[in-house]
């Protein structure tokens, strides 16, 4: 009986050594500068200036207003989903609106489009570089009078697709700020309209 009760505290006192080790041991935690594989919703607003001269009209105070082809504020919305690697590497794909107008003491004029981004990048911790594709939907510029003797004119522009690079700084955990560059060309019947720009861009990723 006393071999039972001494084999018996001897089992008991060695499991509680193995359970004091395991909890001695150091916990693997994940690194904070690497991503996880994960899919965030993303808001954008951006504010772009470039390209030919699409209209110039005159205001009722004497003022010259302009707008050009690549010139316009962009709202979109979209997906980005981040791998998880050392270096992360990201895949973005937005669609969005992008408007712009001028309004004159005899014409008013504005352009219309709504451009689809597919973009893949990378971060270096808080700076991400991406560069992809924007194909540009029903592009449309409207020109109007309230002269009853002028005629109002609408051109449709071709479906339009070219390339895109941005450059950002996480400004918070949810917000980056940065500067794109994107080159596109506009046609119609014959007729080609450079629609590159530059543009600060605020992106917010939920």
């Amino acid at each position: 009986m006393r071999n039972s009760i001494l084999s018996l505290t001897t089992m008991i006192c060695g499991i509680a050594l193995s359970h004091a080790a395991i909890a001695d041991l150091p916990v693997l935690e994940p690194k904070h500068d690497q991503a996880l594989n994960k899919t965030e919703m993303m808001l954008n607003a951006s504010l772009g200036q470039g390209g030919d001269r699409m209209a110039q009209v005159e205001n009722e105070f004497g003022h010259t207003q302009k707008m050009d082809a690549g010139s316009g504020v962009v709202l979109g919305v979209g997906l980005r989903h981040t791998l998880s690697t050392e270096t992360p590497i990201f895949f973005e794909g937005s669609f969005n609106i992008m408007y712009n107008s001028i309004n004159g003491e005899e014409w008013d004029a504005k352009f219309t489009r709504f451009p689809l981004d597919l973009l893949v990048g990378t971060q270096f911790k808080k700076v991400r570089l991406a560069g992809g594709f924007t194909h540009h939907l029903s592009p449309t510029y409207e020109l109007s009078s309230e002269d009853e003797n002028a005629s109002d004119a609408t051109v449709n522009f071709d479906d339009a697709t070219g390339t895109a690079l941005e450059a950002s700084y996480a400004l918070t955990k949810r917000g980056d700020l940065g500067v794109r560059y994107t080159q596109i060309e506009y046609t119609v019947g014959g007729f080609k309209l450079d629609g590159s720009n530059v543009a600060v861009k605020f992106t917010a990723h939920f």
